[in-house]
């Protein structure tokens, strides 16, 4: 009954625009809404309905409009063909159906038409349309100005991913992400070859004296000295990022892996061989990684920069452990340095190529 009030009053305020639907066989759409108990008969009343349809599919596009929400489940393409189905149904059924409408028959199939779009916008309303007010009402509450979201706050350029791997915090919450991406051996590679570009007159030679070498620094903080099992650089990023059966082998270029290999294997890399595999591993977690970084909840590393690993490195460590249990070889544990150093270890003993 509600309902037809609402018709009735808004058909009382647009009976001159629906003046041209008065052509609509009134005793058969009386009939076939004569279940509605409603007291006054239009012959209008479905052309009224759908009026009331896409007005209510326009709604959320004139919040929009006026509020400037930036769309923040990016739901706003979804929108607009949803606006589109309804107004193109709506003159559709307008055109064909309501003027030619000569039996009951005809008048049913209207108001079957009718049910399917409702179906539509409730959906859409629910799935979309509640969603995307929810999120703006809450950011009203938390102050930030309207108009803004954490995506738009995102600054998605190569400067700022540049800025992040410079950066040991923010890093490290990056390398956490990688782990539950499963592509952290892009983010370990890329720290070593980073220290190994850093080292005081680096030409790649195979052997040093004790006394010009240095501590390989990697894995945040980690201090990998070559008295401790690791005898050879140039083997040890060969077997553990190059070799086929590594669980950590880095995604590069056939032609960038072979060449970096075969100059590891010869025990002498170039310089500009490592500027060459750090540019792609760069531009790949850059263009690959960097994305979803930004769009997951970023309180989810507060952890790391509040020095309290404990809350989520346990299942950080079940999915690294989940990925490299299929190689048949020991599991990775970055949650300490000594373990990650056992890691590394045992990982270049079982190459063939350390030595």
């Amino acid at each position: 009954m509600l309902f037809c009030i609402v018709v009735v009053l808004t058909g009382m305020q647009m009976s001159g625009t629906l003046g041209s639907f008065s052509s609509v066989p009134g005793p058969i759409v009386t009939d076939a809404v004569s279940q509605l108990n409603c007291t006054v008969d239009w012959g209008y009343l479905p052309a009224l309905f759908f009026l009331a349809l896409a007005l209510l599919g326009i709604a959320p596009l004139l919040a929009y409009l006026v509020h400037r929400e930036r769309d923040p489940h990016r739901v706003l393409p979804e929108l607009l063909v949803t606006l589109f189905i309804t107004i193109s149904t709506l003159g559709t059924h307008i055109a064909l159906f309501i003027t030619t409408a000569s039996t009951a028959n005809e008048v049913h199939l209207v108001f079957s038409s009718i049910v399917l779009v409702v179906g539509v916008l409730l959906g859409h309303g629910i799935c979309v349309v509640r969603p995307t007010f929810v999120m703006a009402r809450a950011r009203r509450a938390s102050g930030k100005p309207f108009g803004t979201d954490d995506h738009a706050e995102a600054d998605h350029t190569r400067a700022a991913f540049t800025r992040l791997l410079e950066s040991p915090e923010r890093r490290q919450a990056f390398k956490h992400f990688a782990m539950r991406d499963y592509s952290v051996e892009n983010v370990l590679f890329y720290e070593l070859v980073t220290d190994l570009l850093a080292r005081d007159g680096f030409a790649g030679r195979r052997k040093q004296s004790k006394r010009t070498r240095r501590p390989l620094s990697t894995f945040s903080g980690l201090s990998l000295k070559h008295a401790g099992g690791v005898n050879d650089t140039a083997a040890w990023l060969d077997a553990v990022f190059l070799d086929d059966a590594s669980p950590l082998q880095v995604n590069l270029t056939h032609a960038t892996q072979r060449l970096l290999r075969d100059a590891a294997r010869e025990g002498h890399i170039e310089s500009h061989t490592l500027q060459m595999a750090l540019h792609e591993i760069e531009s790949l977690m850059y263009e690959s990684m960097y994305p979803r970084f930004l769009r997951y909840p970023h309180d989810e590393y507060s952890y790391i920069v509040d020095k309290d690993p404990g809350k989520h490195v346990a299942s950080d460590q079940y999915r690294l452990q989940e990925r490299r249990s299929h190689h048949g070889r020991p599991s990775m544990d970055i949650t300490s340095t000594e373990a990650t150093a056992n890691w590394v270890r045992t990982q270049c003993a079982m190459s063939s190529g350390c030595t």
